[in-house]
C-alpha cells in the first residue's frame, strides 16, 4: 500500500492537535514575512537576515500570549535555529507552504513542539 494511503498513527493526530496552535503561528509568522522573491538565499541555510528579524517579531507577537514575553522569545529564536539547521531558505519556504496547506512536514511539527516545550509549553 502506497504510504500517503496509510492511516496516521493516532498519536500523530493526537499531537497535530495539541499543538494545533503553534502550526498556526509558525504558519501565520511565515504568511506575515512577505517570504517572498526579493530575498534570496546565498547557497547556505542561513536564511536572510530581514526574514530572520520577521520571523521573530512576528512569532514573538503571535506567541506572548500563549507562552509569555520571555517564552515567546525563547520559542521563536529556538524554532527559526532550528529551521535554518534542518532547511535551506527554498526548501523552508516550500515546507512552510505544505503546512500552511494542512500538510506540515513532520520535522516541522517536530520543530515547533520542542521549541515550545523548551520555552515552557504545557507546563
Amino acid at each position: 500500500m502506497p504510504i500517503f494511503l496509510m492511516k496516521r498513527p493516532r498519536i500523530v493526530d493526537r499531537q497535530l492537535s495539541s499543538n494545533k496552535w503553534l502550526i498556526l503561528g509558525g504558519l501565520a509568522i511565515f504568511s506575515l514575512q512577505g517570504c517572498g522573491g526579493n530575498l534570496q538565499n546565498k547557497g547556505s541555510n542561513t536564511f536572510p537576515e530581514e526574514f530572520v528579524r520577521g520571523f521573530n517579531k512576528g512569532c514573538t507577537e503571535s506567541s506572548t500570549a500563549k507562552l509569555g514575553q520571555a517564552g515567546a522569545e525563547k520559542f521563536c529564536s529556538c524554532s527559526i535555529a532550528e529551521f535554518q539547521k534542518k532547511y535551506n531558505y527554498d526548501e523552508f519556504k516550500k515546507v512552510a507552504q505544505e503546512a500552511q496547506n494542512n500538510k506540515p512536514a513532520p520535522e516541522y511539527v517536530s520543530i515547533l513542539t520542542e521549541c515550545a516545550k523548551q520555552a515552557g509549553a504545557g507546563s
